[in-house]
């Protein structure tokens, strides 16, 4: 699962869903850039610089499908 955390999508939530992800798979907040896999292996969670879907953001990717207009609930 990527987040992407690059400044438009940071500034509209990223940031925030990320967090959130971690706390929901029990991650423990490594730096920017590395990967965070939940301990039963299943789910690797990261950062990503740029999904190129600005204009949809906050963007997040699981499995390669792409998740628009994203928000800590959602």
């Amino acid at each position: 699962m990527s987040v992407c955390t690059n400044t438009l999508c940071a500034a509209l939530g990223g940031d925030a869903i990320y967090q959130r992800l971690q706390e929901k798979l029990g991650v423990d907040g490594e730096p920017l850039g590395h990967e965070e896999t939940s301990a039963d292996g299943r789910i690797t969670l990261e950062h990503a610089e740029c999904l190129a879907a600005c204009d949809l953001a906050p963007v997040i990717q699981v499995n390669y499908e792409f998740y628009d207009n994203q928000d800590v609930d959602k």
